[in-house]
């Protein structure tokens, strides 16, 4: 009975140092952030970052954003992760289709604009936009785009919930 008992503490110090060197070893490689583009001074550098979260079915221009995103696929039980980023994109009008395939339009006026306050910089922001604009977003309601053709700039929404559109 006492071997029994020192074979189950083996195998029950074997597993806390397996899940111990898995948690402490996959921490290091977590995607957890809340930062803002205007915390990069660097262009290529802010650019690179937002590749690092968002698929970019274009060359950017530039871009201004705010990317949270909470890993949680790291520790003793992972879990599925979230994420709430906001994205405004200066693209090649010409590009704008590539940027609303798949999506379905919505009437502007029940967009929120304000989903974007406080991304701006001297040489992109939303709040300078006029002119002819489309809106769509995914079905699941977890994507959303407004695309404005004439200047090339494209508002994104990305959330890991459904995001409420209407105003």
């Amino acid at each position: 009975m006492n071997k029994n008992i020192q074979k189950i503490a083996l195998l029950l110090c074997a597993v806390l140092v397996l899940f111990a060197g898995c948690a402490t070893g996959s921490r290091n490689k977590t995607m957890t952030t809340d930062t803002y583009s205007s915390s990069f001074t660097d262009h290529d550098e802010k650019m690179d970052f937002l590749k690092k979260y968002v698929v970019l079915f274009s060359p950017v221009e530039d871009a201004e954003y705010h990317i949270q995103y909470q890993d949680n696929s790291t520790g003793l039980i992972p879990g599925p992760s979230d994420w709430d980023m906001r994205i405004i994109l200066k693209i090649a009008p010409t590009d704008i289709p590539l940027w609303l395939d798949g999506f379905g339009e919505i009437p502007l006026e029940t967009v929120d604009l304000d989903w974007w306050a406080g991304l701006s910089s001297e040489t992109l922001s939303y709040e300078d936009l006029q002119g002819g604009m489309a809106y769509a977003r995914t079905g699941d309601h977890r994507v959303a785009v407004v695309a404005y053709p004439d200047t090339g700039v494209v508002l994104k929404i990305i959330d890991s919930l459904p995001i409420q559109y209407v105003v």
